[in-house]
């Protein structure tokens, strides 16, 4: 069994030896190895399945409540009757939010209780693809010997993409260094593509 962990992702994904199925740890009980494997037998999902559901939920306990960026959802769409209801919602965890317009339904309206799921999916779905962009350290634990090895992946469409696959990096240390050069590396080729864009397009303009 080995169990992974991903940046900036709450809990762990356990995977079987053969690499078929996983459960979700909290990661407090990766010692006990007859309790997994008893989870994964139980309940144990294909790994992307898994993955998809541990990067979900802890994406989504993430999001916080956006009130300037919900009442431009609604007056983008000619609903301006239902922007003056959001200064009723005071919490800013989405879920606490949804449950008082589902409690208070008779104030908020079902067209509101709609908009307010539809804007926090589109939510859901930017910070998924932000993290999906981007390249992060992912930890793998061998939970037979307990060794430990980092990678540099990324996570699209569920689907793990390690980079230095061959080449593990032996101390989370050494993967930030490599993932800041990285990191710094991009940023420039970004800027060079963008300065390089706008000369273009002064030439076409002279």
């Amino acid at each position: 069994m080995r169990a992974e962990k991903y940046e900036g992702i709450d809990k762990v994904l356990v995977i079987d030896d053969r690499g078929e199925k996983a459960v979700i740890s909290k990661g407090e009980d990766l010692e006990d190895k007859t309790q997994l494997s008893n989870q994964l037998q139980a309940r144990g999902k294909s790994v992307n399945q898994a993955r998809e559901e541990l990067i979900t939920k802890s994406l989504t306990n993430k999001l916080k409540f956006a009130p300037a960026r919900l009442k431009e959802y609604f007056a983008e769409r000619n609903q301006s009757d239902e922007v003056e209801k959001i200064d009723k919602l005071t919490s800013t965890v989405p879920s606490q939010n949804f449950k008082k317009i589902s409690n208070e339904v008779e104030f908020f309206g079902q067209s509101f209780l709609e908009g307010f799921l539809d804007f926090y999916g589109i939510e859901l779905d930017n910070a998924v693809k932000d993290y999906e962009r981007r390249l992060h350290i992912i930890e793998q634990v061998d939970l037979n010997n307990h060794h430990k090895a980092y990678y540099l992946g990324t996570v699209i469409d569920n689907d793990l993409k390690l980079a230095n696959e061959k080449e593990p990096l032996a101390s989370r240390e050494e993967a930030e260094e490599v993932l800041q050069k990285f990191s710094k590396s991009e940023a420039e080729r970004d800027l060079s593509a963008t300065l390089q864009r706008r000369e273009e397009k002064d030439d076409e303009n002279e």
